[in-house]
């Protein structure tokens, strides 16, 4: 694997200084800063004032981001961010930021299987609203279950601990929701066996189940299912209430910041009045054997930290990001930090 890193980092640095354009399929709309080399991996930012690098990793951004406003700040931490959103506003119009691949840690020495960090309790208390759960059915008869893998590698985690974690924090935190997603993998089991499973095994009360798309009132407290299995229930991940840009092998990381920003001038500045539909805009990707995930994200999340913040005054009371699933969710780098920042913020015009 040895070649394979030195491929990567020279690719890498072959990328970092190449010339990015602006989205050329979009009349002029939200701003995109040009950046360059020196800003692929920011310490400070025009974020900072609201979103100081962190310096205990256990300090909910929430509380940094809006601290010194006219709202309690103990109940705008990551872990209570949606406490003020109106109850009547659809989830489909709100800035959520998430995980691609949300419990895919451990690679055994493949390092393009790992896209996080924290488990998905960790992620959640800091701010993460949208899981990508990747299923495998385990087991025979009546002991048929969802064992999480990424690919052919297991994650050291059942569904049924994941579904807990998810349970406990919604416990705790009432005014929050989670949307996830809920995908076969590695497995081929047919739809009908893999509903009978879930719905069997795991489904409780505190889903929600339904394929419309709800209120945020409608949605706190639960689990929004959106599910990626035929029939599954839930809002059908495949269908006419998703928005999706999940361009997740491509080999131009100038190419995916293009359909990022696209995708985020067409939920914040081009939908229609009436779309309350969800935009899932997905920051994550790789580039088999040249740029793995963690790569990808070094590339990509910094300049969208600046898109971000830089447009963040003009256009959040215009219309909101939607989803932006990300892998390494809150890195120890400033910048990953203060990009979830971000897209939190963007949802408040206080």
């Amino acid at each position: 694997m040895a070649s394979v890193h030195d491929d990567a980092e020279t690719k890498l640095a072959e990328i970092s200084t190449a010339a990015v354009g602006g989205p050329t399929d979009l009349p002029p709309a939200m701003i995109r800063p040009a950046f360059t080399e020196a800003d692929l991996r920011p310490t400070t930012s025009q974020a900072a004032s609201f979103a100081a690098l962190r310096t205990e990793l256990s300090e909910a951004v929430g509380q940094r981001l809006l601290g010194a406003r006219a709202k309690p700040a103990e109940l705008l931490t990551g872990k209570d961010w949606m406490y003020y959103l109106p109850d009547g506003n659809s989830i489909g119009r709100v800035s959520i930021p998430g995980t691609h691949e949300s419990c895919a840690r451990y690679g055994k020495g493949n390092i393009f299987v790992p896209c996080q960090t924290l488990d998905v309790a960790d992620q959640l208390d800091r701010g993460c609203r949208f899981l990508d759960i990747r299923c495998r059915v385990v087991g025979s008869g009546s002991d048929m279950s969802f064992a999480i893998h990424h690919g052919a590698y297991y994650q050291n985690i059942m569904f049924g601990d994941v579904q807990q974690k998810c349970a406990d924090f919604l416990y705790s935190h009432p005014s929050e929701f989670i949307l996830m997603r809920v995908k076969q993998e590695y497995s081929h089991e047919s739809d009908e066996d893999f509903r009978e499973i879930f719905n069997n095994r795991y489904l409780r009360s505190y889903y929600y189940t339904d394929g419309s798309i709800p209120t945020v009132g409608q949605a706190r407290g639960k689990i929004v299912l959106l599910g990626d299995v035929a029939g599954l229930g839930g809002i059908n991940y495949g269908g006419s209430n998703l928005v999706i840009q999940d361009d997740y092998s491509q080999d131009d990381p100038n190419v995916k910041f293009d359909e990022i920003w696209a995708q985020a001038n067409a939920s914040v500045v081009y939908r229609q009045p009436g779309d309350d539909r969800l935009y899932v805009n997905y920051v994550s990707a790789n580039d088999p054997p040249w740029i793995a995930p963690d790569g990808y994200a070094d590339l990509i999340q910094p300049p969208l930290y600046d898109a971000i913040w830089g447009n963040i005054e003009q256009w959040r009371t215009v219309g909101q990001l939607g989803v932006m699933p990300l892998d390494f969710f809150d890195s120890d780098d400033g910048w990953n930090e203060g990009l979830i920042s971000g897209i939190i913020y963007w949802n408040y015009n206080w």
